[in-house]
């Protein structure tokens, strides 16, 4: 999906096995050692329902967009996407068959 909509990097959530958290399960991004970086250190986050986009998205159940991250409260990764040349963002969630929540 991030290729065909020409995005920089697509990540995918998914709920941990306790169901409290969101942790990042798959990742793609375009050539480029600042979106490696972005890539290999938003590994080490996870998030609760309502925290960063991805939790905002889970708590919403709803498309959320940010216009710019550096400007937005609720982006702890935004000093690392601003690294990475990252303003934008937008998330959507899905559920699969398996009832497994993911965004």
């Amino acid at each position: 999906i991030a290729r065909a909509l020409e995005f920089q990097v697509g990540l995918s959530w998914e709920m941990a096995r306790k169901g409290t958290i969101l942790e990042q399960r798959h990742a793609w991004h375009n050539d480029g050692a600042a979106f490696r970086e972005f890539v290999t250190e938003t590994r080490k986050f996870t998030f609760g329902r309502g925290t960063g986009l991805p939790g905002r998205v889970w708590e919403q159940k709803a498309v959320c967009w940010i216009a710019d991250v550096a400007q937005d409260a609720n982006v702890p990764r935004s000093a690392i996407a601003s690294r990475a040349g990252l303003t934008r963002a937008i998330a959507l969630n899905r559920c699969s068959l398996t009832a497994k929540w993911s965004v």
